[in-house]
């Protein structure tokens, strides 16, 4: 069953260059119509100078969550405010 978007919809996404096939905004939101839930799932196309600033309007707009792709994966570390030590180790995060 198909959830109309309100006030309380929570938006999650996925940030990335080149995203526009991305097949992620497809899944997601197949998995958010299929269970109910309240979220909107969107491509943030983001260019590399603007980075930091897109993870700071993600924080300023209450975006719940987002993915991470190429080619941002390891340079996004540096604009969070908590990493874990795993994703540390290995230099790069996903979500």
């Amino acid at each position: 069953m198909k959830k109309e978007m309100n006030g309380k919809t929570k938006i999650i996404g996925l940030i990335g260059e080149n995203i526009e096939n991305s097949l992620s905004l497809f899944i997601h939101n197949q998995i958010i119509i299929k269970y109910s839930l309240n979220f909107c799932y969107l491509p943030f196309q983001v260019k590399k100078a603007d980075l930091n600033k897109a993870v700071q309007g993600i924080k300023a707009l209450n975006i719940k969550g987002v993915n991470v792709t190429f080619p941002y994966k390891e340079k996004v570390i540096e604009f969070l405010d908590e990493v874990k030590e795993s994703a540390r180790r290995i230099g790069a995060v996903n979500t």
